[in-house]
């Protein structure tokens, strides 16, 4: 999202077509994002012929959990740490299961680490030097 997707108040909005356009994507989807990001409360769109869409806040305003939270896309460690979930297996032996609880515990580490990262922050500044990227090795084929 560069700097000047959305403009800083109502008054000075940036239209759909020219968020689409400014952004290389298809305008059916532009608007699909910004309907969301509306409903959400993160942007505010006005209409005439100087409406558009602005940001409600400042970027740092707003974190990725934020962001991902608005588009649908709640990030989960599995789909029983996604709320509501029913697991079987816990009602039938009826106790909790183990790997739930570390599931659970990662999925508070993601959605912390998340919040701590403002869009001001990812779309602007350098990432941390001292924290080197992260390396996803290759699946494990099955023997």
């Amino acid at each position: 999202m560069p700097s000047d997707c959305f403009a800083a108040s109502p008054a000075a909005g940036k239209s759909v077509p020219v968020l689409a356009e400014n952004e290389q994507v298809p305008r059916p989807f532009a608007y699909k994002i910004v309907n969301k990001l509306q409903r959400a409360g993160i942007v505010a769109v006005s209409r005439g012929a100087a409406g558009g869409a602005s940001l409600n806040r400042p970027l740092a305003a707003f974190t990725l959990l934020d962001l991902l939270r608005a588009l649908d896309d709640h990030p989960t460690a599995t789909a029983c740490t996604r709320t509501p979930y029913h697991c079987d297996w816990c009602e039938h032996h009826r106790t909790d299961c183990r790997a739930y609880q570390h599931m659970a515990q990662l999925q508070r580490r993601l959605e912390a680490e998340l919040a701590a990262h403002t869009l001001q922050a990812v779309i602007f500044d350098l990432p941390d030097r001292d924290d080197p990227p992260i390396r996803i090795p290759a699946p494990r084929e099955a023997p």
